[in-house]
């Protein structure tokens, strides 16, 4: 899979669908934790082994169910930052070089940008980008 940079306008345009996956996302990680805390154990060894292959193929369809939704959003040319937060930069180009348009889930379209090797706390206005992109 090879790095896609989007324009402002296409990384705008699927943000409805990385929000969908970040959602997943979460959610998966909340039933992965879950699991993690699960201990059913019991006298009988075969009752245990069992309760356990039964946890553990759980875990790891949720995992491969997370892999593939961070897959789908690296293929749409974004990556989390934070799941937490919400934060996913896409990448971008702007005079020639790289640079991140960041989004946080609970806003409706892009707001900020940055450059690659900076963090979200060095954000700039989107505003400075559509300004020097008309002159």
């Amino acid at each position: 899979m090879e790095k896609r940079y989007l324009s402002l306008f296409e990384a705008e345009n699927i943000i409805p669908r990385i929000r969908g996956s970040i959602l997943k996302i979460k959610d998966i990680s909340k039933a992965i934790n879950l699991l993690e805390t699960i201990d059913i154990s019991t006298e009988d060894i075969f009752t245990s082994m069992i309760n356990e292959i039964r946890i553990n193929k759980s875990f790891h369809k949720l995992n491969l169910l997370l892999f593939k939704e961070l897959e789908s959003i690296a293929h749409n040319g974004a990556i989390i930052k934070d799941l937490e937060e919400g934060i996913v930069d896409f990448y971008s180009l702007f005079e020639g070089r790289e640079i991140f348009l960041c989004w946080k889930l609970d806003e409706k379209d892009i707001k900020y940008w940055h450059e690659t090797m900076a963090g979200f706390e060095s954000r700039k206005p989107i505003a400075l980008l559509r300004k020097s992109t008309r002159s």
